[in-house]
Formats: C-alpha cells, structure tokens, sequence
C-alpha cells in the first residue's frame, strides 16, 4: 500500500527525470561559479565522459516521533570517465517540489 502511493507520487511529478534535470543545473553552475576546481575535479572535460544514473530513491521520515518533515529522497550516483566523482541527493516534498540537495564528493 505505501509502495503504491509512493511510486504514484514518483510518477506523477516525474522525479526520477527532474532529479537528473536538476543535476545538470547544478553541475553548469558548478562549472561556471567553480571554475579552478572544476578543472581540477574534472580535467580534460567532455559531457560524453559524464554519466549520472539514480542508485536509489527512499523515503524519509522526518521530525521523528512527530513525521511531520517527510520527504522523497533520490541519490543519483556520478562517474566521470568511467571513475566514481560520488553522489547528488535530491529532496522532494510529498508535493513534489524541491526542498533540498546536495553533492557528495567521493
């Protein structure tokens, strides 16, 4: 039943793809504002190198015992060049608008 109502909140604000839209906003602002460690993390760059997939999509509780802070959370893994740069993680609200992300380095 929670599976259900879960998967059918994920279809209908299409996270799985705006997780991925919002990472690559992200990521041209990184590339942009970040310009030296951008070189740095990611030499030689070329967008082909680049690939992003979804590694897992959760649900989280929040504001424990009162569950009043819920969120869908999706964790997009990142390989540059075959190599693994670590993780973009995206928060949902049950109304599926962004509240939160964030990147972790490897």
């Amino acid at each position: 039943m929670i599976q259900e109502k879960l998967v059918e909140i994920i279809k209908k604000y299409d996270i799985e793809k705006r997780s991925i839209e919002s990472f690559w906003d992200v990521f041209g602002y990184y590339m942009q504002e970040e310009q030296e460690e951008f070189q740095y993390e990611f030499p030689n760059y070329n967008k082909d190198k680049l690939k992003v997939e979804i590694k897992k999509i959760s649900y989280k509780l929040g504001n424990w015992p009162y569950c009043d802070y819920n969120h869908i959370v999706v964790e997009l893994k990142v390989f540059f060049d075959s190599k693994n740069m670590g993780n973009y993680i995206v928060y949902f609200s049950l109304d599926g608008e962004i509240e939160d992300d964030y990147f972790l380095s490897r």
